[in-house]
């Protein structure tokens, strides 16, 4: 049984990060959070120039805390369903992208559709992402914590 533990411990890890409440609605909570890749604790992130961070912006639906704008907060998701943010956004297009252009490719045999094809199809994927959005906010759900 100490298998079944480890897995459990695996599966329930949380993706956290520090931010700041920046707006405040009856439905929503907004929140700024300073992303920053693995290499900002390297110490040779000048020379490399490959080190990065941005400002992302998080909608947390606001179920009556007692935030205010200006709160510094820690974010956080469960580790899978950043796992199928990732698949959704990346590998899932990826793939229909290499399928199309092997399949258009087999039936045209012509590169220059078949790779038109195979860029045209990210148009449905992102459609059909977009309509269905208000499903997806359900399934990504954040969760705060207020910091002293």
């Amino acid at each position: 049984m100490p298998f079944l533990s480890i897995v459990q411990v695996k599966m329930n890890q949380k993706i956290e990060h520090d931010g700041i409440v920046t707006q405040i609605t009856d439905k929503s909570l907004y929140v700024n959070m300073l992303v920053s890749s693995a290499c900002t604790s390297c110490e040779a992130k000048g020379a490399c120039g490959v080190s990065e961070s941005e400002v992302k912006v998080v909608e947390v639906p606001n179920e009556g805390s007692h935030l205010k704008p200006g709160d510094q907060v820690v974010v956080g998701m469960d580790q899978s369903k950043g796992i199928l943010a990732m698949f959704l956004g990346y590998m899932l297009p990826f793939l229909l992208m290499i399928i199309v252009l092997i399949v258009a490719l087999q039936l045209t045999d012509n590169e220059a559709i078949a790779g038109l094809l195979s860029i045209g199809i990210l148009i449905p994927y992102y459609i059909f992402l977009y309509l269905g959005r208000n499903k997806l906010k359900q399934k990504f759900t954040f969760t705060l914590k207020h910091l002293n």
